[in-house]
């Protein structure tokens, strides 16, 4: 298996770039990470087309993204797919396929699991990572929100952050739309937004709400050009390609542990004394 993710001087080339796109050149360079197989082969003219904008916008970013001009891209493209073979099934196209015996699924599913960590690690930022941190560190309060699955990892780093001694809560999907839950939150405080396909319309609505009132906003996503990105301050990504009708959450998982880590370090004192406490209370329930 490789140790580098696939495309990676693409992505990386967006994410150094982002803040100098347009909104249609931030589409532009969305549809050209998400549909790589496919650039790879058609023509400029065909990706106007689908695209609906000028052949000349699209060189314009494809030469702010460092390439000479879109043969150059199409060229590493087809490179690498050569070299990294094709993706990930979908669940329907395994089941199509039939699914591999025993434990052959199993190792399948540990591999694409392993694939998505190391993938992520290949794209993680190291100063989007630390300005987490530090949000978190400063924060009078931390909110989480997701649903669907992203409301387990919601739900999981609250717990986590709260067994560091930080002040921290799961926003529920309850009744109330999320956005009427946020009335309370301020410029003090930090919103974590998990976002993954099919990408939820009221978590969507609920970060760009928080933004609004001037409250920090970390979304973790499965790309960096995920509809919640334009409502968030950092973005942290974690691959969710999966072999089961749900997106995986192993990267994202080790996205939030290697938080709680790094933000329980970095506020060691806070941390000890919660950390104490909670050795004392399980000490006098047995």
């Amino acid at each position: 298996m490789k140790s580098t993710t696939q495309f990676k001087r693409l992505h990386t080339a967006i994410h150094n770039r982002l803040e100098t796109l347009t909104p249609t050149e931030r589409r532009i360079a969305s549809y050209v990470l998400e549909q790589t197989h496919e650039i790879a082969l058609v023509s400029v003219q065909e990706l106007a087309t689908r695209l609906n904008t000028g052949p000349a916008s699209i060189m314009r970013v494809v030469r702010k993204l460092g390439y000479h001009g879109l043969a150059d891209l199409k060229n590493e493209l087809r490179n690498e797919i050569r070299a990294g073979g094709s993706p990930v099934a979908s669940f329907k196209s395994t089941l199509s396929h039939g699914v591999e015996p025993g434990l052959a699924e199993v190792r399948l599913i540990a591999e694409n699991e392993i694939k998505n960590i190391n993938d992520s690690l290949a794209l993680l930022d190291q100063n989007s990572f630390l300005r987490c941190v530090d949000l978190a560190v400063k924060a009078k309060h931390i909110y989480t929100v997701g649903i669907g699955t992203s409301m387990h990892l919601a739900a999981i780093t609250a717990f986590l952050f709260r067994r560091i001694g930080m002040n921290a809560d799961a926003i529920a999907h309850t009744g109330l739309r999320l956005t009427e839950s946020m009335i309370s939150l301020g410029k003090q405080d930090v919103l974590f937004v998990f976002s993954l396909p099919p990408y939820s319309e009221p978590t969507l609505e609920a970060a760009k709400v928080a933004k609004k009132q001037g409250v920090s906003v970390i979304g973790v996503t499965n790309r960096l050009l995920a509809p919640v990105a334009e409502h968030c301050d950092v973005v942290l990504v974690g691959k969710s390609e999966s072999r089961i009708p749900a997106n995986s959450l192993s990267a994202l998982l080790m996205l939030v542990y290697g938080l709680t880590a790094v933000t329980a370090a970095k506020s060691r004192k806070r941390s000890s004394h919660a950390l104490d406490e909670t050795i004392k209370l399980r000490k006098k329930k047995q």
